[in-house]
């Protein structure tokens, strides 16, 4: 269960799921499975994001801890972009300006 109201939960992972579904196959990719193959943001709350990944063999959950713990909606973002970029540095690839 969430440490956010349901707003917060439902507008952060909406953006997430809507504007940014590749970053959120990236981050599955670099933190849960190398053969995500996409990954939907189902769930915040103060430690991690909860993912449901696409595999090439099969679906799964996983969760990604977040480099500090969050404190309100303003912490999720700046988690989530973190979490892009390290994505982006360990899987070698260029990360887009925010």
């Amino acid at each position: 269960m969430s440490d956010f109201p349901p707003e917060v939960v439902a507008a952060v992972t909406g953006h997430m799921n809507r504007d940014h579904a590749e970053d959120n196959a990236l981050i599955a990719r670099a933190f849960l499975d190398p053969d995500t193959v996409s990954a939907e943001l189902v769930d915040v709350d103060r430690e991690a994001g909860t993912f449901i990944l696409t595999t090439t063999s099969g679906e799964r959950e996983g969760r990604v801890p977040w480099a500090r713990p969050a404190e309100d909606r303003a912490a999720l973002r700046r988690e989530l972009v973190g979490l892009y970029d390290t994505a982006c540095e360990q899987l070698g690839l260029p990360p887009r300006e925010h």
